[in-house]
Parts: structure tokens; C-alpha cells; sequence
């Protein structure tokens, strides 16, 4: 099993290289007709992992600025 957003993931890296999609662990070619799965899914998953960069990427900022605050704020 491969999770949906693996899979085109590493389909675009091939069809990128001009080559064929293979499994990580074994080499062997994926076979596109076998591959379980729905774009709409995919684009879900991808849609959560970008607003949990986005906010971690958020809390990062506040924490940096958060430091700045007290930089200059001696008598």
C-alpha cells in the first residue's frame, strides 16, 4: 500500500525524469490500472498538509517576533 499523495508524488518526479513510477522499498514498477485511490482525496490530503505548514510556519513568526519585542526595551 502507498498513500495517494506518495503515489503521485513520486509519478511526477518519474514522468519529470522520463522514466516509469517504481516502489521505493522494491523497485518494481506501479501499475496504474491497480492504484486504489481518487484526485479528490489526494487533493484533500494536500490542501491539510499546506494549511499545517502554513500555520507552523505562522507560530514560527510569532515566536521570533515575540524575541524582538524585548530587544530593545532597556533602560
Amino acid at each position: 500500500m502507498i498513500c495517494v499523495w506518495c503515489w503521485h508524488h513520486i509519478m511526477d518526479m518519474a514522468e519529470k525524469d522520463d522514466t516509469e513510477g517504481r516502489c521505493p522499498a522494491c523497485r518494481t514498477p506501479y501499475n496504474k490500472e491497480k492504484i486504489a485511490g481518487t484526485a479528490l482525496k489526494c487533493e484533500r490530503l494536500v490542501a491539510e498538509m499546506s494549511v499545517e505548514k502554513k500555520q507552523k510556519s505562522q507560530k514560527g513568526k510569532t515566536k521570533a517576533s515575540e524575541g524582538r519585542k524585548h530587544c530593545g526595551t532597556a533602560s
